[in-house]
């Protein structure tokens, strides 16, 4: 059986707590009916906001967020034309919320996959051409990763791949939900490891995706790529001095300030520094 309580707030965002039993066939059957309404989930702007399980596996409850009413709506509609049954459904159950809340688990970690691009996709995402770039990347791309915000980034990224084809499996790519189904930012290295086997991360989240834990999972998948590569030593992280989010994000992955630096386009900023695998 699946309760739901539905809430919506000031700002019209619709928040969806659902109460979800896991099939006696197990998570994998429950794993392919997410699979059938995640997509649905993500095409009408939808979101996971957190995710828990119980402690013996036979509970979930899934925080969801959608931007409206109308998008919510646009979500039941959807699942009754492609007969998949709504995982968001149901009258107000709150009491029943909240008991089970009381008996599951900590939140699962957020998800996250870097998708990484050859040359024609850098150079067309450099380009600000969204349809150009669409066909050529394994997963879509959205117009945050074309816009201003980005542009810059792709341009580097694609003189550093056509100077040495190699540094592609390193530098900046897609950052992929498996979750939600979608793209939500770009990140990856600035480059393969130098002499001293330092690499430096970058990543950014689109706005309409942020704050929900999308930056600390990237940073946790480049650490342990780091950790797998053996001619890395040491990674770094730049940040500016008024962005406290990454800031905090880093100095909460064990970096320490080592120095600062005048970046020719972002100013000043702090050096972080954090020794592979510790």
């Amino acid at each position: 059986m699946n309760d739901v309580d539905i809430r919506t707030d000031d700002d019209r965002r619709v928040t969806v707590v659902a109460v979800l039993d896991v099939p006696p066939e197990g998570v994998q059957a429950f794993q392919r009916y997410e699979s059938r309404v995640l997509p649905l989930l993500a095409r009408h702007d939808g979101w996971l906001d957190r995710r828990l399980r119980s402690a013996d596996g036979t509970t979930e409850v899934h925080v969801l967020s959608f931007p409206s009413d109308e998008a919510y709506r646009g979500y039941l509609a959807d699942s009754e034309r492609v007969g998949s049954e709504p995982l968001l459904a149901g009258a107000d159950v709150g009491r029943r919320v909240l008991e089970l809340l009381v008996d599951v688990g900590p939140p699962l970690p957020v998800r996250a996959e870097i998708v990484h691009l050859n040359l024609p996709a850098l150079e067309a995402l450099a380009a600000g051409d969204l349809a150009a770039a669409g066909p050529l990347t394994p997963v879509p791309v959205t117009p945050y990763l074309v816009g201003s915000e980005c542009r810059g980034v792709w341009r580097m990224r694609a003189a550093q791949v056509a100077a040495d084809p190699v540094s592609a499996a390193w530098v900046t790519g897609l950052v992929w939900d498996p979750d939600g189904q979608r793209t939500v930012g770009r990140a990856g290295f600035h480059g393969p490891p130098d002499a001293a086997g330092m690499v430096e991360v970058g990543y950014s989240i689109d706005p309409a995706h942020r704050r929900r834990g999308h930056a600390q999972a990237v940073l946790r998948v480049l650490l342990a790529r780091a950790v797998r590569e053996p001619a890395v030593r040491t990674v770094r992280a730049s940040v500016r001095p008024d962005n406290t989010a990454s800031r905090d994000l880093v100095l909460a992955h064990g970096f320490r300030q080592v120095g600062e630096q005048d970046d020719p386009e972002d100013g000043l900023e702090i050096v972080y520094e954090v020794p592979a695998g510790s």
